[in-house]
């Protein structure tokens, strides 16, 4: 359809639609398809003003799906994203590639830093925020157990949390657990309070 010219309007690609494509293409593990796609419709990407910034951030997805964590970290470090949404989903990405290359420190300073940044913000909704601080206690957590126990791999720690077919209730397990991060970590962690 592509090739017809399906999605275009006077050779244009909304940016949108271009998202999506690449989207589909990684969810459903067509990953050569996905960089065919990039590489051949990205000058076509519309309004101009995000056409290059679509093409990183896409390029960035498919570099994750494919692995390929260094050139993902390459991208996101390099380019300065505009969209808010963007932005928010690079620091995201970024994240989640340092904790697949075991850079700890680096994972556990940008985790630090994208707590502040997302309590600096005042026009993110709220079930966003509380979306983004959840991921962010959720990794730290995992980074913190794979980091602190040399014992555990990704291997032990998957199969551990291992939730497939199940349901998740947070809170319904121990409604008191308080974690103490940031700021009360002498009292309590994710770690210690995740243990009990």
């Amino acid at each position: 359809q592509l090739e017809k010219g399906f999605f275009y309007t006077d050779n244009i690609l909304p940016a949108a639609l271009f998202k999506n494509a690449v989207t589909v293409g990684i969810y459903l593990n067509e990953l050569a398809w996905a960089a065919w796609f990039i590489n051949a419709h990205a000058q076509f990407i519309h309004p101009q003003n995000q056409r290059e910034e679509t093409h990183q951030f896409n390029l960035a997805k498919l570099y994750f799906a494919q692995g390929q964590y260094n050139k993902v970290t390459d991208i996101l470090l390099q380019y300065e994203f505009q969209d808010f949404y963007t932005v928010l989903n690079a620091r995201r990405m970024l994240l989640k590639a340092y904790y697949e290359l075991n850079e700890f420190l680096l994972l556990d300073s940008g985790l630090n830093a994208y707590r502040v940044f997302l309590h600096r913000l005042k026009n993110l909704p709220a079930n966003r925020k509380a979306n983004e601080l959840q991921f962010i206690n959720l990794l730290g957590g995992l980074s913190r157990v794979l980091h602190n126990d040399s014992q555990l791999t990704k291997d032990t720690v998957a199969n551990e949390i291992n939730g497939e077919g199940k349901y998740l209730f947070p809170g319904c397990i121990d409604d008191q657990v308080h974690f103490r991060e940031p700021g009360l970590t002498h009292k309590a962690t994710i770690y210690t309070e995740a243990k009990a």
